[in-house]
């Protein structure tokens, strides 16, 4: 099965597949404590390249966990399955308002080029400029500054992501995903969620109020709902 797999993904993959005892070693840790020995690891090239190893995945009913820049101190970047790095999707746009940032790109870089235009982005963790941008929105990211201008959730606009059939999904833009997630929303008592500034505790569900904040569950949700990536 392991043979069959690594197969499969090295002749389909156009980016880097690895599983050599060395490299293994490298992405068993991050910055927690914990150590678990992936069976190989994936460094996609390209959006093909991501939705190409999830539907491997699936295929061969093998688990992925992306990894950003490992500085999560709970092991989320690790698993005993594939690891999906991601240190490839770089891109960083700006506009007048917003930023267009992909998940390998990390909060230092995002920070300097914020500041060359005298602006800034205000969720602040206390691991500083070495995060990914990706692992920011699977954690939902706050910091000190949280209590003005609150975590990631309240700070994004729109969220592309793979899901677990390898499909795109770009939320809100993508009014028929968001209908069902909304609909789903409507059964959910809110008022029993805590009436607190930060909340990292499950699905972010009481954050959506309206088609235009469907993309809100996603961020949160530590990779269960989808593969952030960066659109072309």
């Amino acid at each position: 099965m392991k043979k069959s797999i690594l197969k499969t993904l090295q002749s389909t993959i156009q980016g880097d597949v690895f599983f050599q005892k060395e490299f293994k070693e490298f992405y068993s840790v991050d910055a927690s404590s914990y150590k678990i020995i992936p069976k190989m690891i994936v460094i996609p090239k390209n959006e093909k390249d991501v939705i190409n190893t999830v539907k491997i995945a699936k295929k061969f009913k093998t688990s992925v966990t992306v990894r950003g820049a490992g500085t999560g101190l709970v092991g989320s970047a690790l698993n005993n399955g594939i690891i999906l790095d991601m240190k490839n999707f770089d891109l960083l746009r700006l506009a007048k308002n917003y930023v267009t940032v992909g998940p390998g790109t990390t909060k230092g870089r995002l920070d300097k080029k914020l500041e060359e235009q005298k602006k800034f982005f205000p969720p602040n963790p206390s691991i500083g400029s070495f995060c990914s941008v990706g692992g920011m929105l699977g954690n939902n990211f706050s910091g000190s500054r949280s209590l003005k201008y609150g975590s990631m959730i309240d700070n994004v606009i729109e969220i592309a992501f793979i899901d677990g059939n390898g499909k795109k999904v770009i939320l809100p833009k993508n009014k028929k995903v968001g209908k069902k997630i909304l609909e789903f929303t409507k059964k959910i008592d809110k008022k029993r969620f805590p009436n607190v500034t930060k909340n990292s505790s499950g699905y972010r569900i009481d954050k959506v109020k309206s088609i235009n904040d469907t993309h809100k569950v996603v961020i949160g949700s530590e990779g269960t709902l989808g593969l952030f990536y960066q659109q072309s």
